[in-house]
């Protein structure tokens, strides 16, 4: 989980799902569907608000594949879609 840029609200994923919660009273004040990958259910590994809190950041893996997804929060627009190379798993 997240907090908005002044902690009004917190983002909390819920499977594929991002919960919006007002952080006073709890109350849930939106949802937004994660991105549909390439196919596969993918989950939330990463969730930042920009500083202005115009943006978030959402770094997503689906079998063991990432992908950074930047959305305008004012319009649910998604702005860029990028893969990520991350190290694999050691082998011994």
């Amino acid at each position: 989980p997240t907090s908005t840029p002044g902690g009004k609200c917190v983002a909390i994923p819920d499977g594929p799902k991002l919960r919006f919660l007002d952080s006073t009273t709890g109350r849930e004040i939106n949802t937004f569907q994660a991105p549909p990958g390439d196919g596969r259910g993918q989950n939330f590994d990463a969730i930042a608000f920009s500083p202005d809190g115009t943006r978030l950041a959402l770094l997503m893996e689906a079998w063991n594949r990432r992908r950074l997804y930047i959305i305008d929060l004012a319009t649910g627009k998604q702005l860029s879609d990028s893969p990520v190379e991350a190290p694999g798993a050691m082998h011994y």
